[in-house]
C-alpha cells in the first residue's frame, strides 16, 4: 500500500516571526508539507494559480490584500482549497465575516502549535476547527435565538440529525461512524443540507443553524 502524500499547505501572514515559526513547526509534521510562506492575500492567489494547494492557513489582517478579500477569490477560483484563518484577537466582525463567507476554520494565534496541526487535520477531514474562545463568542451571540425557530429549510429527519452532529464539529468520518452510514452517503447529505440552507461551507451551515434555531450546543 502506498503512503498517502502529505497535505500541501501555504502559510500567509505579514508578520515574519509568526509566519516562519509556525511554518517550521508544521513542516516537521509527517503528513503536512508547507510549500510556501507568503505575506498577503495577493501573493496567495498568485501561488494558487500556479500550484495545487490543499489548505491555506491565512492571517485576517494583511496589507495589499487582506484575508477576507482573498477568501472570496479563493472560493470562486480554487473551490477545492480549504481556508483556515488565524488572528491575534477574537475580533467579532472578522469572525462572523469570514465564517459566513465560507472559511473552514478560525484560530487565534495564541493557540499552541499542536492546535494548529489538529485544526489543519480537522479542516482537511471536513471538520470545523474554531478556537474555544471564538466558539464561545459565536454561541453567546447565537444561542439566545434558538427558542424562536425561523425556518427549517425543508430538511429531512436524517438531515437534521446530521446537522446536529455538524454543530458538534464532527467530521464526515465521525458522522458516518455514529450513524452507521458510509462517508460518501454523509457527504451527499451534507451537500444537500448546504444546498437547502443556501450555505457555502460547513461553518456557514453551523452559523445558520444556530441563527435559525435548528440546533443547540451539545445537541
Amino acid at each position: 500500500m502506498s503512503t498517502p502524500l502529505p497535505a500541501r499547505i501555504i502559510v500567509v501572514d505579514d508578520e515574519p516571526i509568526i509566519r516562519d515559526g509556525l511554518a517550521e513547526y508544521l513542516d516537521r509534521t509527517d503528513d503536512i508539507e508547507v510549500v510556501a510562506r507568503l505575506s498577503n492575500g495577493a501573493e496567495a492567489l498568485d501561488y494558487l494559480h500556479l500550484h495545487h494547494i490543499d489548505l491555506v492557513l491565512m492571517d485576517v489582517r494583511m496589507p495589499i490584500m487582506d484575508g477576507p478579500t482573498a477568501l472570496t477569490r479563493i472560493i470562486a477560483e480554487h473551490p477545492r482549497a480549504r481556508v483556515v484563518f488565524m488572528a491575534s484577537f477574537d475580533d467579532e466582525e472578522s469572525v462572523y465575516r469570514v465564517l459566513s463567507e465560507g472559511a473552514h476554520g478560525y484560530l487565534l494565534k495564541s493557540a499552541a502549535p499542536e492546535e494548529f496541526c489538529s485544526a489543519i487535520h480537522a479542516a482537511l477531514a471536513g471538520g470545523l476547527p474554531v478556537s474555544p474562545t471564538v466558539n464561545a463568542r459565536i454561541l453567546r451571540e447565537l444561542l439566545p435565538r434558538y427558542r424562536n425557530p425561523v425556518h427549517d429549510f425543508g430538511l429531512s429527519d436524517r438531515e437534521r440529525q446530521i446537522l446536529c452532529l455538524l454543530c458538534q464539529a464532527a467530521s464526515n468520518r465521525e458522522i458516518a461512524g455514529r450513524l452507521s452510514l458510509s462517508q460518501s452517503t454523509v457527504k451527499a447529505y451534507v451537500s444537500s443540507i448546504m444546498t437547502k440552507m443556501g450555505c457555502c461551507s460547513r461553518l456557514h451551515i453551523v452559523v445558520s443553524a444556530f441563527e435559525q434555531g435548528l440546533a443547540r450546543a451539545g445537541s
